[in-house]
């Protein structure tokens, strides 16, 4: 594979940097694996940008044609529903369909034989799917404004809130494509599982409208409170409770993912 001899050519060329032992070795390791990573969507990133934009950005026009003289606070959850439902395509999605094809190919084998941890790859996949996501946001964002006249302000934080999230929903998507059979397997289950993250929690609508059951069940997936913490940053009020749920949430789905899961386990 063109991708492994690249990961060849760059592990050889800085042995003398890789082997040394502690936090350097992990960044080192963990920017060539993302470097790499690129390679895979050198020439179908538009087709990528193209996936995580056109769902949300439709569903957010559709529903401007039944809401657009509605109040603020309807309008404000669509918009940020929307831009939700693109970390959750760009993240979750597509990170597990990546394991799922990973796994199908045996490339974890061949990860296996590399002097890499599992966590730095999982952030390198992460890391790469949520810079992917970044200009669909943006799209949503300014064309959300635009057509409902709705005044919002892009806070600085919303670039950290947005990484941030998609390492949060990460974790997901990776038990999806370790354990799925195959990557066909693994892009069944996540397209069933984006609309239940994403419709069954206060996301795109308030949670007083929820059923009872989903208003409890509501609070236990990441989407709640990723929504919660947009919506505040798109009007100044950055809710920091909810910004650190997310943040533990991350680190846990992380090193579950990258420590205690074996990628080679068969099913």
């Amino acid at each position: 594979m063109e991708l492994n001899k690249k990961l060849d050519r760059l592990f050889e060329n800085n042995a003398s940097v890789v082997v040394k032992k502690g936090y350097k070795q992990f960044f080192v390791n963990l920017y060539y694996l993302f470097k790499t990573s690129l390679f895979i969507i050198r020439e179908d990133w538009l087709w990528y940008l193209l996936m995580i934009c056109i769902r949300p950005l439709s569903i957010m026009i559709f529903l401007g044609f039944y809401f657009q003289d509605s109040s603020n606070d309807i309008i404000l959850f669509i918009i940020t529903g929307n831009m939700v439902m693109s970390i959750v395509t760009g993240t979750m999605l597509t990170l597990g369909q990546n394991l799922g094809m990973l796994k199908q190919y045996k490339a974890f084998d061949y990860y296996a034989t590399l002097p890499v941890s599992k966590i730095a790859l999982i952030i390198a996949l992460v890391t790469r799917t949520t810079i992917l996501v970044l200009p669909s946001m943006l799209t949503i964002f300014l064309i959300g404004n635009f057509y409902f006249g709705l005044e919002m302000t892009f806070h600085p934080l919303i670039l950290l809130i947005i990484f941030i999230s998609g390492y949060s929903l990460s974790g997901i998507g990776a038990i999806i494509g370790i354990y799925s059979r195959n990557m066909q397997t693994a892009s069944l289950i996540t397209q069933i599982v984006q609309p239940i993250v994403v419709f069954m929690a206060p996301v795109m609508i308030p949670e007083n409208y929820l059923p009872r059951i989903l208003k409890y069940t509501s609070h236990l997936m990441p989407t709640t409170y990723v929504a919660r913490v947009l919506r505040g940053a798109v009007v100044g009020q950055i809710a920091y409770f909810d910004l650190v749920i997310i943040l533990i949430v991350s680190v846990i789905s992380i090193y579950l993912v990258g420590v205690k899961l074996d990628w080679r386990v068969e099913n």
